[in-house]
């Protein structure tokens, strides 16, 4: 698919085929935090996929409280990415936001060349403040919302057994793998659990709306928190390599379970009631869903 740009104002939503005229050079600390910080972020996938939508959902949010000016690359190839960094750095853009997990080596050559710009990029290895003190990391770690979903899984099997799907083996996909099934306690493909007449778990947004007899529960993530620390660092002038992941955790705000919806009711009272205690010990910081990125095996 080749790459589409826009712009996204309070006003609305711009096309745009060329490259964008983003204003400045580098401001003092005091107009950026006077003024709405520009943020472009550049993607991979279209922004109505599933992660990356969070990410944009995010934007927009801090762009409705008039805290940013944001424009935004989408299908945008790894071979290419390098390219578009370059061009929003050079357009004065203040915090670059996007996912790195298939260019990790260029990317960070990139942001080694515009120290003053911040990088903020999902990313499958942690920030290196040595090479790159103007690049921090992110994922969505939600274990936390995925152990809850797991309890919840676990509650309503019929056969004693649960199966898990996942594209790759990568830590961000083991990780809320391995806390579903601690929350399961016994070892989310909607439309094949829906032909199939079997129950489903929904990760990341909430489809339970288009799926009402099919998905259960899902594992929301919110980076509202994780862009909004981001900013606020920028606007500071204190932005530096650092890893954002803990942004996505609960207690942070950055995951939630999503309202059982038709479910409401038909989930064990006994199950309700332990992820009712454990969402409270996790927010209070008294219970620890454990991060394991190791790959997952069957039992």
């Amino acid at each position: 698919m080749t790459a589409r740009r826009f712009a996204v104002s309070r006003r609305g939503l711009i096309l745009g085929g060329g490259a964008l005229g983003l204003g400045h050079a580098f401001l003092p600390r005091m107009a950026l935090a006077q003024e709405a910080l520009k943020v472009a972020g550049i993607y991979t996938v279209p922004v109505e996929q599933q992660w990356v939508s969070r990410i944009h959902k995010a934007a927009e949010a801090a762009v409705a409280a008039g805290e940013i000016e944001y424009t935004f690359t989408e299908n945008v190839a790894n071979t290419d990415y390098p390219r578009v960094m370059r061009e929003y750095a050079e357009q004065g853009v203040k915090l670059i936001v996007g996912e790195i997990f298939g260019v990790e080596a260029e990317a960070r050559e990139v942001a080694a060349e515009y120290p003053e710009v911040a990088f903020l990029m999902g990313s499958s290895f942690m920030p290196d403040a040595a090479a790159n003190p103007n690049l921090a990391v992110f994922d969505n770690y939600i274990q936390d919302a995925s152990y809850l979903t797991g309890i919840i899984a676990g509650s309503m099997t019929k056969t004693g057994n649960v199966g898990l799907v996942g594209g790759f083996p990568i830590p961000e996909v083991n990780r809320l793998m391995h806390a579903f099934m601690a929350g399961a306690e016994r070892f989310g493909v909607a439309d094949a659990a829906k032909e199939r007449g079997v129950l489903a778990i929904g990760n990341v947004i909430d489809t339970q709306a288009d799926y009402p007899e099919t998905v259960v529960a899902s594992a929301l993530w919110h980076f509202e928190p994780t862009m909004n620390a981001a900013i606020a660092a920028v606007k500071a002038g204190n932005f530096a390599a650092d890893n954002y992941g803990v942004y996505s955790y609960m207690k942070a705000g950055g995951c939630s379970l999503a309202p059982l919806g038709t479910f409401e009711g038909k989930v064990p009272a006994e199950a309700m009631a332990l992820v009712a205690e454990r969402e409270a010990a996790i927010r209070a910081g008294t219970f620890t869903v454990t991060v394991d990125d190791s790959e997952p095996k069957s039992s």
